[in-house]
């Protein structure tokens, strides 16, 4: 099996990618031959540095805490990244419908979804749910690092639950076919938005705890419950998430062959939450020890962009995976979830 031809005949999907200010990356779906993406250009903060005169670390934590006139913020930098992506209807297909990934690969175009990294788009009006998906919305990741109006932090214990402007979006969610993003959600939420969600549930980018020690976020509990519900866990490609900040290309195949042996290949995606490498990462977190700006990078070398996405694809057929497996975690998977959700 040559890894190239696999590689150009699959569905390759990216569930969760912030470059929708940026045109060359986008063109570059094409040399990774990536069929599909999930294009998140809003969430609970902004995710580029846009004003005038302010560093990165103060505009991280002004657009943070800021809930008022959001919607409208996040309205206008939706509106960018639509325009970004229709100065190239030769190349762009803004997907709305699972069955557009299909016309898209025919057509030799890149099918790109929006999404969304966390609700405080939607101010607490359960209009804008709908006003976001009539925009072309379909991915809606419910929280970021910190409660919305979707949460309600139970006094003491801190847990999260629901609130009931939650409960009323994840049912419209569902009534409208936006799929569910539960990535960076505490079990309690996690468990919760599963019971209730009438279609399966994804992670678009996490990994899972138990392969590498003091890295990953999802638990055997949560893979569990991701694969009951016929959901998907998109792994991440953030160093951090995989192994520590010194994470190998080899370390993220490790944790890929531990769910395909835990019996997990339905639920593996490529997650990839690709930025730019980065002032933000580093203005919140600092240049891990022994590392500097100049020598270390946020991404696995390997995949630290989407033109590199084929990497995958070829260490894959050299470990001996099936055909079938292949096809799945490059973007079958995927395909199947948008398919439950969106219809097509």
């Amino acid at each position: 099996m040559h890894w190239r031809r696999l590689h150009d005949e699959s569905i390759v999907w990216v569930l969760h990618d912030h470059f929708f200010h940026r045109l060359d990356a986008n063109l570059a779906m094409r040399e990774g031959g990536v069929t599909a993406k999930t294009l998140v250009p809003i969430g609970d903060l902004a995710i580029y540095n846009d004003s005038a005169g302010e560093d990165d670390l103060t505009f991280y934590r002004r657009t943070l805490a800021q809930t008022d006139g959001w919607a409208r913020e996040s309205l206008v930098r939706l509106e960018r990244a639509r325009l970004l992506l229709e100065s190239r209807p030769d190349r762009f297909l803004i997907a709305e419908h699972a069955h557009d990934v299909v016309r898209a690969k025919r057509e030799g175009k890149a099918a790109i979804f929006f999404g969304c990294e966390g609700c405080k788009v939607f101010e607490g009006r359960i209009e804008l749910v709908r006003v976001f998906h009539r925009l072309g919305v379909r991915q809606m990741q419910l929280t970021w690092a910190q409660p919305n109006q979707l949460v309600d932090v139970a006094p003491g214990s801190g847990s999260w639950r629901l609130s009931g402007f939650g409960r009323d979006a994840v049912a419209l969610m569902n009534e409208l076919g936006i799929v569910i993003d539960l990535a960076h959600a505490p079990w309690s939420f996690f468990e919760e938005v599963i019971q209730r969600s009438a279609h399966p549930v994804i992670i678009s980018h996490g990994a899972p705890s138990e392969v590498h020690p003091g890295s990953g976020d999802m638990s055997a509990a949560h893979l569990d419950a991701l694969r009951s519900c016929g959901g998907l866990l998109g792994l991440h490609f953030c160093r951090h998430y995989i192994n520590g900040p010194f994470a190998t290309f080899e370390d993220f195949l490790r944790t890929l062959d531990y769910l395909v042996e835990k019996g997990y290949e339905d639920i593996i995606a490529l997650g990839g939450d690709l930025f730019e490498d980065d002032a933000y990462f580093r203005a919140r977190h600092g240049v891990p020890p022994g590392a500097t700006c100049e020598t270390w990078s946020v991404f696995i070398g390997e995949i630290r962009e989407i033109r590199l996405i084929p990497a995958i694809t070829r260490a894959l057929v050299e470990r001996g995976y099936p055909e079938e497996t292949i096809r799945k975690v490059l973007g079958e998977n995927a395909h199947r979830v948008y398919r439950a959700v969106l219809g097509g």
